[in-house]
């Protein structure tokens, strides 16, 4: 599965995935979801990803939290939908806490490695 920096894991930018009129909470949803898949192949790749698509990789999820947290104030479109939106965030926080932290685990073991 091949994401450039500009294009979330199906290949679709980011900033378009939910449509222009997407709630917050649909567009965390959809943050959500690719996080999760990128970890499940993080785990199921065991190490054997080339040093430069980790590279890459990392890269790409650098920035995340904040261009979710401004996407969710754009997209707001009540109170309720916020507040459902801001509750997940922090979900995926945790996610893509752990998608960075196995991307620098693999990064360092290909350096020690090479």
């Amino acid at each position: 599965m091949e994401a450039s920096i500009h294009e979330g894991l199906r290949g679709i930018p980011l900033d378009l995935q939910g449509g222009e009129d997407a709630s917050a909470l649909s567009t965390v949803i959809t943050y959500k979801q690719q996080l999760e898949e990128m970890y499940a192949a993080l785990c199921q790749a065991d190490g054997e990803l080339p040093y430069e698509v980790l590279l890459v990789g990392e890269q790409t999820y650098d920035g995340w939290a904040d261009e979710l947290y401004d996407l969710i104030s754009l997209r707001q479109q009540d109170a309720t939908d916020r507040t459902r939106a801001m509750a997940l965030f922090y979900d995926c926080m945790e996610i893509l806490q752990l998608v960075q932290d196995t991307f620098a685990d693999l990064l360092a073991r290909g350096s020690v490695g090479s």
